[in-house]
């Protein structure tokens, strides 16, 4: 029997089950996710096959990486066949040997290392590896006995395995927070079309600066941006003369011409105000793209995002105005998703 295999943040698990269960009744298929005690991963069963079909990383907020696969019992002494065997034939252009991102899940990275030599070597010998397939084969374990094996098509999922992608702070960099927007423009800016929406030059905006985690990445890039926190902002950021630091309420504050190209936002606030910030800044044509986080309460996350995110989407459907609105649990996020804009007219 299919089963789809999520991967998420450890402590995140009902968001993504609450997820999946909604992405498949507004498809109208029926699908019931589960919960697995090691942390960190959600299966999912029923019309999955059909489900996958439509199913797209960047559609999804509390999910980092996902496939379609099969539960398998594997015997420690021949893991390898018992995987080829579930595999059923399925070919594709690499092979991501994973375990959840939990804790219980980083006990299995030995073993995840030692099975990669013979399980890739055994699959190019069936050319069941083939290079620019459309698809990726999948191995997730759960303990030494239990794992999942299956495919997922490679443009729509997560490039990277269990959908995290790595990043080094910067020495400079004035806090990790910098990271947060790196990842979050590389998740949702295609890189081959930054030369048109980074532009050196180009004018951002940053509410809640201090110290300038997220303007640094702006700075970075070439863009101007203009800094709106009381507090202080890191002075070779300052020295870069790419940077104009106003003492001002990032609520209140409305750029003087309009739209700047980008507005950035990492402030600690209710996560509902920000959004309703963010919509007042794109469906009146401040900006025309925007990253911003929001802080997700203690409970009822999955509930929380999805009333943001209509809040934003109603703010612009009013004005008339054709957009793109997507929103990420991303890896150098916490309890936070991150949420992109690009308001396209």
């Amino acid at each position: 029997m299919s089963v789809l295999v999520l991967y998420c943040r450890a402590g995140f698990e009902n968001e993504c089950a609450a997820e999946i269960e909604a992405v498949a009744d507004a498809w109208k298929f029926s699908v019931q996710a589960e919960i697995l005690d090691i942390g960190g991963l959600v299966i999912a069963e029923g019309d999955v096959a059909r489900l996958a079909r439509e199913l797209d990383i960047m559609s999804l907020v509390f999910t980092r990486q996902w496939f379609l696969g099969e539960q398998l019992t594997l015997d420690p002494k021949n893991r390898v066949q018992g995987i080829l065997e579930g595999l059923g034939g399925q070919k594709g252009e690499t092979l991501f040997i994973e375990s959840p991102d939990s804790e219980q899940g980083k006990e299995l990275a030995g073993l995840c290392r030692a099975i990669r030599a013979p399980l890739e070597q055994a699959l190019k010998k069936n050319k069941q590896l083939q290079a620019e397939h459309d698809y990726r084969l999948h191995v997730c374990f759960v303990d030494g006995t239990l794992a999942y094996a299956g495919a997922v098509r490679r443009d729509r999922s997560h490039p990277e395995p269990m959908g995290i992608l790595r990043l080094r702070s910067p020495k400079d960099a004035p806090s990790r927070s910098t990271l947060k927007l790196e990842e979050a423009l590389q998740t949702f800016i295609p890189r081959d079309e930054w030369p048109n929406r980074l532009k050196p030059k180009m004018r951002c905006v940053d509410l809640g600066a201090a110290p300038g985690g997220w303007t640094y990445q702006m700075v970075h890039l070439g863009l101007n941006v203009t800094a709106i926190d009381n507090g202080p902002i890191d002075k070779k950021l300052m020295d870069s003369g790419q940077v104009k630091h106003l003492k001002a309420d990032g609520f209140t504050y409305k750029p003087e011409r309009t739209p700047v190209d980008w507005l950035i936002c990492d402030m600690v606030e209710k996560p509902m105000r920000v959004a309703q910030l963010l919509a007042k800044w794109a469906s009146l044509r401040w900006c025309n793209e925007a990253i911003v986080n929001l802080k997700l309460p203690m409970k009822k996350r999955f509930e929380e995002t999805e009333r943001c995110m209509d809040v934003i989407a109603d703010a612009l459907e009013k004005k008339n105005l054709d957009y793109e609105l997507r929103a990420k649990h991303l890896y150098h996020d916490r309890e936070e998703i991150t949420v992109h804009v690009r308001v396209l007219g």
